[in-house]
């Protein structure tokens, strides 16, 4: 089982709220098992739905969007970190 580091990223910049203090609190909180947490881990990159948008100019941008539970997921934990907690939108391309 990877560890809630290296599920979420690096460090982090806010308390953390009591739901994410261990791993157990964690899959409390969302309402899933270990097995059900290590399967997400596992087959994240399948997770996302990959397309382009058209931009000005002719150029495209990629959007790598998550599935539905993955989605839900994302909002649950954005939502017990609090209003200022944002999404983060990093490129496919690494930029």
């Amino acid at each position: 089982m990877p560890s809630l580091a290296a599920l979420f990223g690096g460090t982090t910049r806010v308390d953390l709220p009591e739901e994410f203090t261990s791993e157990g609190e964690l899959l409390i909180f969302l309402g899933l098992s270990a097995a059900e947490l290590k399967k997400i881990w596992w087959f994240r990159g399948r997770m996302y739905s990959r397309f382009d948008i058209a931009k000005r100019h002719g150029k495209t941008r990629p959007i790598a969007a998550p599935d539905t539970r993955l989605k839900m997921l994302q909002r649950n934990i954005a939502s017990s970190l609090g209003q200022d907690a944002r999404c983060t939108v990093t490129s496919t391309d690494g930029r």
